[in-house]
């Protein structure tokens, strides 16, 4: 016979307010309100994401570590569910999972619902007669990174009418939340509050606990959007796009051609005439695996910055054209077979398949058709191999090619990038003036001209370890950067000379990393840890601006034009998302787009938006006579926690 229960459930809810991916409509053109309708505000609600049995995006508290807890295969589905273990009758010290939730500006409605069922902790500890559990939710607000209080919840209720001593079936719980509780929760928003929620157990045992899944909480009302200046350009798979942050209005501004893209960053120049982008669309081409691109807002002159020019370019410049002939002496190894092997010419259309002699020894192939560039040209060696894997590439040599002549080259092929790293750019960062781009050469600050240089550009200054972040000021020649590891942090320099001064010292468990200037350079962003930190120009008054949970984390962060909210890459286990926050009310805070590597312009784009997407490049050419390579691979417990001035939750039987 099936159980009738009424859960008794405490929400607790933390002052912050969620995103609009599909709840957020259009807003109103002078009042800057956008419509808010079943806004979801739970991340990870049916608990798939997870690594072993931790709850990735919810935190759990109680008595023992192991408090709360991923059950695989529990629900009826053969899916996850979270078992929350029973920890006494004192709701301060009650086992609970909980997970910050961000509320629009005005909330007019909210509906929570989700599963549950009581199980045996144990499977060789059966329930004992007498032996009684309840579930609650609350909605409690909290401050830093504190534990939540239940006895200071501002919404709470009970999961069950009635304590519960046996084994259940699945229930579905599922309450709207009445006006006076609304009224709590817009209060709780317009104090700045943060807010979570909590799903929670009180017991006189410890034999029986809760399972829940499907955690879900809708709401709707409406969002105050500032008016703000300038746009925000991501990445969203393969493509770079840009997006409005007033309507989230977005554009695609170029698709990668590839099917397994790497997009790197994407930078507006300050006058955001043009994008930067670091994309290895053509490494089979280059020196670099990833190159740096130009690109303007609407899509078109899509131009290579680094080892200019593009493929496109070569194709449609009149260069002058000359022949190559080169031999290749095998130094690789007596014990690998280097097969399929191509190589590759700066300013050959083609790829070239290459039967690579035989270990010590030394062949011959010409390759024709070589735009001359000017200065040296590399030439590629791209291979594989049962210990290198597929599609490895080292640059071999250079030659200085002359129109009409077939110049000789003696190259030796050592697979020195045999599992090794490709020199790739990333994580690019514009001179104030927009001449000049600074970036990270695998671990190494680099400088290119925004024109466009032949080479990948110069080393840029000197600094201790490997780094990850270049950020050129705002307002002079200073940079920021970020060397990890030991003697690591976030450090400044003056690019024309002067000593490194440590800005930020890491800690015993992370790197502060990708710092980003605020707009006057008095102060900057970073992150460490999980989280979004703010700083002053001096590296003082930090402040930590997000709490986020296990398995979820800021991975970049941009201001906006005014320094006042900033941009940032929220990602909960393998998805990211671009959310937008107040910085002085860091409680304001939701959800814009999917996507990934955000930066938003000083100023409003100065070309017209993109009607489609440009395919100005293609993918790697065929070589002349292989295919081009491709890359792979026991006392009744109390029903709810106590607390003065809560509003509850009606008990639902189902």
């Amino acid at each position: 016979m099936k159980s009738k229960l009424v859960l008794t459930i405490v929400l607790i809810v933390a002052a912050l307010f969620s995103g609009w991916p599909a709840g957020w409509q259009n807003v109103s053109s002078a009042t800057d309100t956008a419509t808010v309708t079943d806004l979801e505000l739970i991340r990870n609600g049916d608990f798939g994401l997870f690594s072993g049995t931790q709850i990735t995006g919810w935190s759990s508290r109680g008595g023992a570590a192991t408090n709360a807890q991923i059950e695989a295969g529990a629900d009826p589905q053969g899916g996850p569910a979270v078992k929350i273990f029973t920890n006494g009758a004192d709701v301060s010290t009650a086992s609970a999972i909980f997970q910050e939730i961000h509320l629009p500006t005005t909330v007019s409605a909210a509906t929570l619902s989700f599963n549950v069922r009581v199980v045996q902790s144990f499977d060789s500890e059966p329930p004992q007669p007498g032996e009684l559990v309840n579930g609650w939710i609350a909605v409690v607000p909290v401050s830093g990174d504190t534990p939540p209080d239940p006895n200071a919840a501002i919404v709470s209720g009970g999961i069950f009418g009635q304590n519960v001593g046996a084994v259940t079936d699945w229930l579905q719980f599922s309450a709207p939340f009445d006006q006076t509780a609304m009224d709590s929760l817009n209060n709780a928003r317009a104090a700045g509050q943060r807010l979570v929620l909590m799903l929670g157990t009180l017991t006189n045992g410890f034999r029986l606990s809760l399972l829940v899944d499907n955690v879900s909480l809708k709401v709707s009302g409406s969002q105050s959007v500032p008016n703000f200046v300038g746009e925000i350009a991501f990445v969203d798979g393969k493509a770079v796009k840009r997006i409005n942050p007033n309507n989230s209005a977005t554009q695609t501004v170029w698709t990668h051609p590839g099917d397994t893209p790497e997009l790197y960053s994407v930078r507006w120049k300050p006058d955001a005439s043009e994008l930067a982008i670091a994309s290895d669309h053509e490494k089979w081409f280059s020196p670099l695996s990833v190159d740096i691109y130009g690109v303007r807002p609407d899509g078109s002159s899509l131009r290579r910055i680094t080892n200019a020019p593009s493929q496109a370019e070569i194709a449609a410049g009149n260069y002058g054209k000359g022949s190559v002939r080169i031999n290749v002496f095998n130094n690789g190894s007596a014990l690998e077979n280097f097969s399929p092997f191509v190589i590759s010419v700066r300013g050959a259309a083609d790829l070239v398949s290459f039967n690579l002699p035989p270990y010590q020894q030394t062949a011959q192939v010409t390759v024709d058709n070589v735009a001359d560039l000017g200065g040296d040209q590399a030439v590629l060696f791209i291979y594989s191999s049962a210990s290198c894997g597929a599609n490895s590439r080292d640059t071999g040599g250079f030659v200085d090619i002359a129109p009409g002549q077939t110049v000789e080259v003696n190259l030796t092929f050592n697979a020195t990038n045999c599992n090794g790293l490709e020199p790739y750019a990333r994580e690019l960062s514009w001179k104030r003036d927009g001449a000049e781009i600074g970036y990270v050469l695998n671990s190494a600050p680099y400088v290119v001209s925004s024109a466009g240089s032949t080479s990948p550009g110069t080393p840029w200054f000197s600094q201790s370890g490997l780094i990850e972040t270049v950020a050129w000021s705002p307002i002079g020649d200073q940079v920021l950067y970020d060397p990890c590891c030991s003697g690591g942090g976030i450090f400044v320099r003056d690019v024309s000379g002067g000593a490194e001064t440590r800005l930020i010292d890491r800690t015993f468990l992370a790197d502060p990393n990708r710092p980003a200037w605020l707009p006057d350079g008095s102060g900057f962003l970073y992150i460490l840890g999980n989280d979004i930190y703010s700083a002053d120009a001096q590296g003082q008054n930090q402040q930590r601006l997000t709490f986020f949970a296990a398995g979820e984390r800021a991975e970049r962060v941009s201001p906006s034009p005014d320094g006042n909210y900033l941009v940032f890459e929220r990602k909960l286990g393998a998805v990211s998302s671009l959310w937008i926050m107040e910085r002085a009310n860091p409680a304001n805070l939701w959800q814009l787009a999917a996507g990934s590597k955000p930066d938003w312009s000083r100023v409003n784009p100065s070309t017209p938006a993109a009607t489609a997407t440009p395919t100005s490049t293609t993918a790697p050419p065929t070589a002349t006579s292989t295919s081009t390579p491709q890359p792979g691979a026991t006392s009744t417990p109390t029903s709810t926690p106590p607390g003065a001035e809560q509003v509850y939750l009606p008990a639902v039987q189902r």
